[in-house]
């Protein structure tokens, strides 16, 4: 098994994982759980994913590069490089500002995704066995319509929505519906946020929960 979570910088002034000491902790914590579990981890930079698009999925470099290049939905590169790090190696992709709050099980489902009440992907915490074709599904999906929204007017004002149907969940749930038999787990707490996003709201509480999710925006 393998851990994967990623970060670079999205604005001119970001520089580091240094000026993120929420993402900092929960990465030199996961990489430390990864250790002590002999289990595999990797951070993954924008050159990296790079790499990885040249050697093994030259098809969409062109693609991502343009989103790279698109700084309105600066989002939208990131949830689309999860899509080929699964497909190329398999394991659970987890964000940045999630804890692992106990033992995880060494065997997963074929694809999975983690869910709050078991009706919806919830895209912070995924996973799947290595080459699962749900991957490459989705990522021929979230090309096609990243394209057809752009010419849409009503989506430059609406950028988290933009996002959500072009590379985000939205864009998953319908991917899904081609491989119904994923896995949907209750196994996230989460911290939810008023609409201000400064002042914490409920908790949600998965059924199983191994992982704890603080909601941080302070990267977008």
């Amino acid at each position: 098994m393998i851990i994967h979570q990623i970060f670079w910088k999205l604005r001119p002034l970001f520089r580091s994982l240094e000026q993120f000491p929420r993402f900092k902790f929960v990465k030199e914590d996961t990489e430390r759980y990864c250790k002590e579990h002999k289990i595999g981890y990797k951070l993954w930079s924008k050159s990296m994913v790079r790499d990885l698009i040249k050697s093994s999925y030259p098809q969409y470099q062109h693609h991502f590069e343009y989103m790279l290049n698109h700084p309105v939905h600066k989002f939208a590169p990131l949830d689309f490089a999860r899509f080929l790090i699964l497909h190329s190696e398999g394991g659970i992709y987890i964000d940045l500002d999630i804890d692992i709050i106990k033992v995880l099980p060494l065997t997963w489902p074929p694809l999975f995704f983690a869910s709050m009440r078991g009706l919806s992907p919830y895209q912070a915490i995924m996973g799947s066995k290595k080459e699962h074709p749900f991957w490459l599904h989705c990522a021929e999906m979230s090309k096609t319509s990243y394209y057809k929204k752009l010419e849409i007017e009503i989506y430059k004002k609406w950028k988290c929505r933009f996002t959500s149907q072009t590379t985000g969940s939205a864009l998953i749930k319908r991917a899904l519906k081609k491989f119904p038999d994923h896995s949907l787990l209750q196994i996230v707490t989460t911290k939810t946020r008023r609409l201000t996003g400064k002042t914490p709201g409920s908790t949600n509480l998965g059924a199983d929960p191994y992982f704890y999710d603080t909601n941080d925006f302070s990267w977008a």
